[in-house]
């Protein structure tokens, strides 16, 4: 549970409801427990918490065994305990689970693990993710005017994003959690406050639509009445 000091206050993720309690923006259960600590938090009401914990349950079982990083072989180590209550979870990724060969840049021939994920469910949760940060860092209120996407960027997006990162902004923080279990950038645009833009990796997990690999998530919110909100919303392979 979160401190009681986000009791009473307006809920970060949907501006609607007021908050019941602190909600951890990265799960806890993302990180082996030694790796828990100082990990920020945001007002959350009840229903977003709830929503947002299913999606949680879900993710804290399939991503690490995507991942490089190397606290995510501790965090599988849970997930047996994490599955037992939940039998269709554990069941439908035990049918999903495929084991393959993998050689990078010519190295020595490695076993790796690999298993569909719901696309949605991780897109939703980095969403989650840049609402809370954008309020931790910068208390921003991003509101229903406002759009909140994040997915992964293909070779063709990714040059449109990176120039705003090598760019000036307005505020900018770079953090590290969990000694490197969860990476992330952020940057706010100078034009104005509710333009953010965010690059975020968890566990180093790698995904692949079978011609490429990507292992960063890029984030972004941006006002529905900016005139770039289309262009920005088409790299990143969605529509308004």
């Amino acid at each position: 549970m979160g401190s009681k000091k986000y009791k009473g206050k307006t809920c970060v993720y949907c501006r609607q409801r007021m908050s019941v309690d602190g909600d951890h923006v990265v799960c806890g259960a993302f990180f082996p427990i030694n790796r828990r600590s100082d990990l920020p938090q945001v007002p959350a009401c009840r229903e977003c918490n709830h929503q947002k914990s299913l999606i949680e349950h879900y993710l804290t079982a399939v991503l690490p065994i995507g991942a490089r990083h190397a606290d995510a072989q501790d965090v599988m180590n849970m997930t047996p305990k994490r599955l037992a209550a939940n039998k269709a979870l554990h069941q439908r990724l035990a049918q999903g689970l495929r084991h393959v060969f993998h050689s990078k840049n010519g190295g020595p021939w490695q076993v790796d693990a690999t298993l569909p994920i719901d696309g949605q469910a991780v897109e939703k949760l980095f969403q989650y993710l840049v609402r809370g940060l954008a309020w931790h860092h910068w208390k921003l209120e991003i509101g229903s005017k406002v759009f909140v996407r994040a997915s992964f960027i293909n070779e063709t997006g990714l040059p449109f994003f990176e120039r705003f990162f090598n760019g000036e902004a307005a505020a900018r923080v770079v953090a590290d959690l969990g000694a490197g279990g969860f990476r992330y950038e952020g940057i706010q645009s100078k034009e104005t406050a509710l333009l953010t833009m965010w690059r975020m990796s968890l566990y180093g997990l790698v995904v692949s639509d079978g011609k490429a690999e990507s292992d960063v998530v890029y984030g972004v919110t941006i006002p529905h009445d900016m005139p770039v909100a289309t262009k920005f919303l088409a790299h990143m392979g969605m529509t308004v």
